[in-house]
């Protein structure tokens, strides 16, 4: 599927980016890592509002537990291309873990459905699919509205259900019994 923001870059940028892409969620080191950063820091300095490279320099970001840095990178890229699926799925994280759940509505247009976020489009990369079922699924549970993350749960079930998100979501929508008792008890709810 093509990305319009990596078409935009000169092509030996577009290797490049590509290769750092695939090969971040492997057994990276982190002197590997480092040079990602390095070469994506000097295309930033290029191409400073490319919303494909501002995603992916915050992903490399996250991996180095460089939080911050990250999280600027994440707003950045979704006040330049607010339109960008992966800039709007990084901003509402970002929302959710500082807890503003009833800003993230605003982020999709008031829409909880991929096509209605995105009407113009007909087809959709299986991991914007995935990434989004999985962020709503996330998002249902915080607002305990467990049934619609349930539904988003049987969705990853169905079209990814040996990925790793899937199983998170599971975990999460559906903890082992003695995780969950652990939990109960360090905030309280149990003796």
């Amino acid at each position: 599927m093509p990305n319009i923001y990596l078409e935009a870059l000169p092509q030996d940028i577009q290797s490049r980016l590509q290769e750092i892409s695939e090969n971040l969620h492997g057994d990276c080191s982190s002197a590997e890592i480092a040079g990602f950063a390095e070469d994506l820091e000097a295309f930033r300095g290029r191409f400073p509002d490319n919303a494909f490279l501002l995603n992916l320099y915050a992903g490399v970001c996250y991996f180095q537990k460089e939080t911050r840095r990250a999280d600027d990178l994440v707003r950045t890229c979704y006040s330049l291309q607010p339109e960008y699926l992966p800039a709007k799925l990084g901003y509402a994280h970002l929302l959710l873990e500082e807890g503003d759940l009833d800003k993230i509505p605003a982020v999709f247009n008031g829409k909880f459905v991929l096509s209605e976020v995105y009407p113009e489009r007909k087809v959709f990369h299986i991991t914007e699919v995935i990434k989004f079922s999985m962020f709503l699924a996330e998002f249902f549970f915080l607002r305990g509205e467990i049934q619609h993350a349930q539904v988003q749960l049987d969705f990853l079930k169905q079209i990814a259900p040996d990925f790793p998100g899937t199983k998170q979501i599971e975990t999460l929508l559906h903890p082992p019994q003695g995780l969950l008792a652990n939990i109960m008890r360090k905030i309280g709810l149990m003796g």
